[in-house]
């Protein structure tokens, strides 16, 4: 698993506003936190890739194209969640595995 450097920040940041909006309890959030610190993936430098994000400025939002640019650079797919960003790297040639997170983990 390889992902780009600001992911921890950006699971984070999902845990938290679910922890505030008190959809995910205090021991759970801690949990989360806890698998997200040992979540075997390396977390791989972005500046490389600032070279091509100008011409998929109207296509990813600014996080999403880094794990987009990153799929495509190590020609492995991406996992998300994201269908709509599912459906865009698609269209570039990504190969694209969708998670239903309607699903419990």
């Amino acid at each position: 698993m390889i992902a780009p450097v600001h992911f921890d920040a950006e699971v984070y940041s999902t845990l938290r506003r679910l922890h505030l909006q008190r959809r995910l309890d205090r021991r759970r959030f801690e949990l989360a936190v806890d698998r997200l610190e040992r979540f075997d993936a390396e977390r791989l430098e972005i500046v490389s890739l600032l070279s091509n994000v100008v011409g998929l400025v109207d296509v990813f939002g600014a996080h999403d194209v880094f794990y987009v640019l990153l799929a495509m650079s190590r020609d492995c797919p991406l996992v998300t969640c994201d269908l709509s960003l599912g459906r865009a790297a698609a269209r570039l040639g990504v190969s694209v595995v969708a998670v239903d997170r309607s699903r419990p983990a």
